[in-house]
């Protein structure tokens, strides 16, 4: 069973990893407004003004970058949403680097491969 705690801390990851995907823009922060079943109030992630940039966001809760702004209706609901998001997220960030190293791994042959055919050029070997 999902704590408050739990979920607030679980909220605290994901809203970092929206940010450093670039899904915050400047001036505003996510924040997680508590529902509740029993008053039929959703869980929902708002963004709103960090304080930095007042004439751009303020207090009021906007519809976030990324993702939509229902999590669920339950504490149980809200964490497996935010779980699911975080592993799409995480997952995007992987495919990126691996897609980042295979580009680096193909610069770094195709230097190699430069260098040596200067190398064999200047010590006389003409293909």
């Amino acid at each position: 069973m999902t704590t408050i705690k739990d979920l607030d801390h679980i909220f605290e990851i994901y809203a970092a990893a929206v940010k450093d995907a670039g899904g915050v823009p400047e001036g505003s922060k996510l924040v997680l407004s508590h529902g509740s079943k029993t008053y039929g109030r959703a869980f929902r992630v708002h963004l709103t003004g960090d304080g930095t940039h007042p004439e751009k966001y303020n207090s009021a809760h906007y519809r976030p970058e990324i993702g939509d702004d229902f999590l669920g209706m339950t504490k149980n609901e809200a964490d497996a949403v935010i779980r699911d998001r975080l592993r799409v997220i995480w997952d995007m960030k992987r495919i990126q680097n691996e897609q980042l190293t295979r580009a680096r791994q193909k610069a770094a042959a195709a230097d190699w491969q430069r260098e040596v055919a200067r190398d064999d050029y200047s010590n006389g070997f003409h293909a």
